[in-house]
């Protein structure tokens, strides 16, 4: 069997868990073909997540709310929609705009794409910062604050004084 990356593993034991309500340990190991202490390990990480609830002998749907997605997580979901979501709130922002620019895989597309200049772009992502910032024809703010492993982005209550400054 083909070797599976770390994350789509457990997108693919989400997905089991969802279809079928609860789900032992054997089903998941037959289904994705790998062995049972790697699932009870998997289930494990999983569920620090909040995303299923461990059961003896396997696991059910979290009744919590699902936490966001992290970034890298987000790239898989829709990217070619994303992508053209990017594209076409980029052709929005016109020369001489100032954009404020939030973290997340859809909004690093519009940086990526974005075409008018001279503009000022204002983030609290590293990911956008860094689509952005080899751009001579642009003025790039760096939001400061706590950084946010999961999103890419900094946040608190530093980002939020900058914000209001602004």
């Amino acid at each position: 069997m083909k070797r599976v990356i770390l994350p789509e593993r457990w997108e693919r034991v989400i997905d089991l868990v969802q279809e079928r309500g609860r789900v032992s340990v054997e089903e998941i190991s037959q289904t994705l073909g790998i062995s049972a202490p790697t699932v009870r390990r998997d289930l494990a990480r999983i569920q620090q997540r909040g995303l299923i609830r461990r059961t003896w002998g396997g696991a059910e749907p979290s009744p919590k709310a699902m936490p966001g997605i992290t970034f890298a997580e987000s790239r898989r979901v829709h990217p070619a929609e994303k992508e053209l979501i990017g594209r076409v709130a980029a052709g929005m922002v016109e020369a001489g705009d100032c954009v404020m620019i939030d973290g997340g895989f859809t909004t690093c597309q519009l940086a990526r794409h974005l075409e008018a200049a001279p503009i000022k772009v204002v983030t609290n992502s590293l990911d956008v910062a860094q689509a952005v910032a080899s751009r001579r024809d642009m003025t790039l703010v760096m939001l400061g604050g706590e950084w946010l492993p999961e999103s890419g982005t900094m946040v608190g209550p530093t980002t939020q004084r900058q914000l209001e400054d602004l």
